[in-house]
């Protein structure tokens, strides 16, 4: 459930992507016991006013989980637009033959399903899951309702097609949560997203993002009249090559990401050209020119241009490769980094319900 926009493809049009619960039986083994039967689905925008169905084009397919708040973002970096989902059960629909099962019977289904959720593997659930071989989600809440996190890469950059890889297990997210919620930050202003997963009675996680990650460029905008500046557009040039993004609050289902405008810039280390088209207009306004990497430009609607550097982003050559940690922290464990400006760079952050 909750959708997210966002240019997949960077042909200059957003796209939409729409979660939904793919219930077994949509893995090529039927049973119509389960319902209601509605995948998720990305849906790519025809530039005309009208979309197609691109889900099984972009490499999508069910997973058998109850998939929760999509959120479009750039998380290595690379220039184009991955995909974050994240998964819990609802308590309701089971299948037929279990919701006509005495309460007590449920409930030590629950709970048997509650110690497989602990013995087995986040990686080897996901398979199950996909295959019809792990026992639903009996619960609403807790172990008994966990279900693995979905963490999907871009292969636009890398091979010129806006194809899907599920890296999450790659990436060293290999927990199981129950979740409807979640979010993404620079928590530590060191210029890589960092993931931030709520629970229903499981450990909320924070997922620090170690890289390796590109260059990018974080554009904060100022309005006259509408200050926070929602509704409007950012376009930047690298190049040849074009990135779009919008500033928008709500993202996936019960929650806000980072609101400033994040563009991932891989090897680039100049952005040629930013331009911002404001809330009630129809106009791109050419805003800087020749703005460097790794730095956050404030754009104000009379027309000023600033940037600072983000003192804490590691030079291209310091990156190491790692695997993001998975941390459970508390909700005022979360602070700006030193000498952050936090109304730049955490303005608009709020963590998912």
């Amino acid at each position: 459930m909750g959708v997210t926009w966002g240019d997949y493809n960077n042909d200059g049009c957003i796209d939409l992507f729409v979660a939904g619960w793919n219930l077994p039986g949509q893995g090529g083994f039927a049973d119509r016991e389960f319902s209601p039967d509605s995948p998720s689905r990305l849906y790519r925008n025809n530039c005309d006013g009208t979309f197609s169905d691109a889900t099984k084009e972009a490499g999508f397919a069910p997973t058998g989980l109850f998939e929760w708040s999509p959120v479009f973002v750039d998380f290595d970096n690379d220039g184009d637009l991955d995909l974050s989902l994240v998964a819990g059960n609802t308590g309701d629909p089971l299948p037929a033959n279990l919701s006509r099962l005495p309460t007590p019977v449920r409930r030590l289904i629950s709970f048997a399903v509650a110690i497989l959720r602990r013995i087995v593997p986040a990686r080897v659930t996901a398979w199950a899951y996909r295959y019809e071989i792990m026992i639903p989600a009996s619960g609403a809440t807790g172990l008994a309702a966990a279900m693995p996190v979905l963490l999907y890469q871009n292969q636009l950059v890398e091979t010129g097609k806006a194809t899907f890889v599920n890296v999450t297990t790659k990436m060293g997210i290999t927990h199981l949560v129950s979740a409807r919620g979640s979010a993404w930050a620079d928590v530590d202003n060191d210029g890589a997203l960092d993931w931030f997963i709520t629970g229903r009675r499981t450990p909320k996680r924070l997922y620090h993002n170690n890289g390796p990650v590109g260059n990018y460029l974080r554009v904060h905008l100022v309005g006259n009249g509408l200050r926070d500046a929602v509704g409007a557009w950012v376009k930047i040039q690298t190049g040849d090559r074009f990135q779009v993004r919008h500033v928008h609050v709500l993202d996936g289902h019960l929650a806000q990401s980072q609101m400033d405008p994040h563009f991932g810039l891989g090897k680039a280390d100049q952005v040629e050209e930013v331009r911002v088209r404001w809330p009630g207009t129809t106009s791109w306004v050419l805003a800087c020119r020749g703005v460097p990497a790794n730095r956050t430009a404030t754009i104000t609607q009379d027309g000023h241009c600033t940037w600072h550097a983000d003192s804490s982003h590691p030079p291209a050559a310091a990156f190491q490769a790692q695997r993001p940690k998975a941390t459970t922290v508390p909700l005022n464990g979360i602070t700006p980094a030193t000498g952050a400006r936090s109304e730049v760079d955490y303005r608009g952050t709020s963590l998912p319900h």
